[in-house]
């Protein structure tokens, strides 16, 4: 028969509440001894209250130097789990240590079992923060997954639902006041994210989907400039659209078909430079392109390259117009024909020319442009400038004197 002893290892006496702080640890490590002692000779099961292990397994039960009362226990056990689990943890307060510790939490799936200690938040270093948060949501995975098992492969609809079977408590991380977000989205699909902000860690992280642990550490300044652009990418959209309308208002080309050709190659000739700063990105944020989940792939590469197409038309069109300084050119030519169509301000007449050029181009101008009435073989007079892209387009247009 195992009876184990109280009297802890010499612990350190650095201060009076390290001192106590080990001999409470020893304390623990003592009562998971008797506790694993007592599962081997009853098919692997622990008690269901501490004070059973008094004779047989412990003279009496340990207290901790801060606290009068038992250690608090805690076992269930699990179908299909090698045994049950327990947790041990201190009733004390330890000053610098959060309440509830130093603990024990056997490991679900093995006889592994360690002492565990936690410091206040206001005595952690930001990499501790980090390591118990990681901790705390890696734990809240082994409940959820335990959870599952008993419930067909459902996750639970809350983190209150694991509660008292899995888990005592929820956890709070050590950056934040508040508890995990847990998203429950299908059978074996749920995501849990960190509520707090971690030095050097995007918000949000780290994160844990469906048992996998994910932690996104800040990109550069580089990939973060890089990231607000393809955030706003239909800022920059809506800005070409209406450089687009703008230009082709104020600075209508004569020759639209051409215009709008060669602001597609323009288009074209921004947009290469943008896949390149895209690939930069993918390289800086995800580790290469293959990596990228599908979500961001499809939104980081092929919307900002449609919605660029869009700007470099508008920069195109519009600038063609607002930076020429080119002098005007007077032509005098002849309305062949009135003709309807539909323009972004609805249904209106137009009147059709033929230009002054070999061959000649055939281009319309809405009527309500050209002051009075206009009938088939009239004269009107346009002026037009070059274009700071080479654009022929139509400055004024007046019905000339007969």
């Amino acid at each position: 028969m195992f009876i184990a002893s109280i009297v802890s290892a010499e612990p350190s006496k650095n201060t009076p509440g390290q001192y106590q702080l080990d001999i409470c640890s020893e304390n623990l490590k003592k009562l998971a001894q008797a506790l694993h002692e007592f599962a081997r000779h009853n098919g692997g099961h622990f008690p269901a209250k501490i004070e059973l292990l008094v004779p047989f397994y412990l003279k009496e039960l340990p207290h901790c130097p801060t606290a009068v009362r038992n250690y608090e226990y805690w076992t269930r056990f699990r179908k299909g789990w090698k045994d049950d689990v327990y947790e041990l943890s201190c009733p004390g307060y330890h000053p610098g240590i959060l309440r509830g510790y130093p603990r024990i939490i056997r490991d679900e799936r093995s006889d592994h079992w360690s002492v565990t200690v936690r410091k206040e938040p206001a005595y952690l270093s930001e990499q501790e923060k980090l390591n118990y948060c990681e901790e705390n949501l890696n734990g809240l995975a082994r409940a959820i997954a335990a959870y599952s098992l008993a419930h067909d492969g459902e996750p639970p609809k809350s983190l209150d639902a694991l509660i008292p079977d899995y888990i005592t408590e929820i956890p709070i991380c050590p950056a934040a006041s508040v508890f995990y977000q847990y998203n429950r989205k299908g059978p074996n699909d749920y995501s849990l994210s960190c509520p707090g902000h971690h030095r050097g860690i995007e918000r949000g992280y780290p994160m844990l989907v469906s048992g996998d642990l994910s932690v996104e550490p800040v990109p550069p300044f580089s990939a973060r400039l890089l990231y607000f652009i393809f955030e706003n990418y239909a800022v920059l959209g809506s800005i070409g659209l209406l450089l687009l309308l703008g230009g082709a208002t104020l600075y209508p080309p004569l020759d639209e078909k051409m215009a709008l050709k060669k602001a597609l190659v323009f288009g074209f000739e921004i947009t290469f430079p943008l896949l390149a700063l895209l690939l930069i990105l993918f390289e800086t944020r995800w580790h290469g392109i293959l990596n990228a989940p599908i979500a961001e792939l499809t939104r980081f590469l092929f919307s900002p390259l449609i919605f660029s197409m869009i700007f470099g038309t508008g920069y195109f069109i519009f600038t063609n117009g607002f930076f020429d300084h080119s002098k005007n050119s007077e032509h005098e030519v002849t309305v062949t024909g009135i003709e309807t169509g539909w323009s972004r301000f609805g249904k209106q007449a137009y009147a059709v020319f033929s230009s002054w050029h070999k061959p000649p181009i055939q281009f319309s101008i809405p009527i309500p442009a050209i002051r009075g009435a206009l009938n088939a073989g009239d004269a009107v007079i346009l002026e037009t400038r070059k274009g700071s892209h080479g654009c022929e387009w139509i400055v004024p247009v007046r019905k000339a004197k007969k």
